[in-house]
């Protein structure tokens, strides 16, 4: 699932969005400030029993992670650098690269020696959070969706908790040549895979927050403290999210 995934209050809690929505800047504020531990940053692996296991791959920096990253102990030269590869390697700068491919341009190619010049700001949480707690498995009990906007939370049920993630995990997979090898990573199990997440979606309590200022972390720690809202088969029964 395109999901980040951190451990708070001892629970286990996805988080998902669009792409470059924010969800490394919140796992690196909720880590830093309310001492969450990390399990995955931008990719988790669910298993159909419910429980999450860490995708090894580092963060990605990109242009609005920045402030979040600027506490972290980084050598003075390196910073300036993440402003440029922030903004390179950000959501606006695959868009222009998606422009690109509809012109017949060798675009892969191209991808190849910008990465090659300017690489992708990859780094371990360890490195931008020293002491980071990190959490090879553990089981979902929360998934919250992030969104910006005007200021608004509320709980989903399983039919739009399930499309919004489907989505979500599609829309990091929008760069070509994705598009074309899809078929062949999937290997005839997409239909597999949308069971797993929505067997384990009905078992978890799923909450949408939107907020002008990306500052979801903040409201974590209250959505993982309240009783699971469960959105299984038969209904929902929740009261209204806070």
């Amino acid at each position: 699932a395109h999901a980040a995934c951190l451990q708070i209050e001892g629970k286990g809690l996805l988080i998902t969005a669009q792409t470059d929505t924010g969800k490394t800047t919140t796992c690196l504020r909720s880590i830093r400030q309310h001492g969450s531990r990390f399990v995955s940053d931008d990719m988790t692996i669910i298993a159909p029993d419910g429980v999450a296991l860490c995708y090894p791959k580092p963060l990605t920096i990109s242009a609005h992670t920045l402030k979040a990253a600027s506490a972290s102990p980084l050598p003075m030269w390196r910073k300036p650098l993440l402003q440029l590869q922030g903004r390179l390697h950000s959501k606006s700068g695959r868009q222009f690269a998606l422009w690109l491919s509809q012109h017949n341009l060798p675009v892969a190619t191209i991808n190849a020696i910008i990465q090659m010049i300017v690489p992708p700001p990859k780094f371990a949480v360890e490195r931008l959070i020293p002491g980071t707690e990190t959490v090879v498995s553990l089981p979902i009990s929360h998934m919250v969706v992030i969104e910006r906007g005007i200021e608004k939370t509320e709980a989903l049920d399983l039919d739009e908790a399930c499309d919004v993630l489907q989505a979500n995990t599609e829309d990091a997979y929008g760069f070509p040549p994705y598009q074309l090898i899809a078929p062949a990573l999937t290997n005839g199990h997409a239909a597999v895979e949308a069971q797993i997440r929505r067997d384990v979606l009905s078992r978890v309590s799923v909450t949408r927050i939107r907020t002008p200022d990306r500052g979801w972390f903040n409201r974590l720690p209250g959505v993982v403290g309240n009783p699971p809202i469960m959105v299984g088969e038969e209904g929902v029964g929740y009261a209204s999210a806070p």
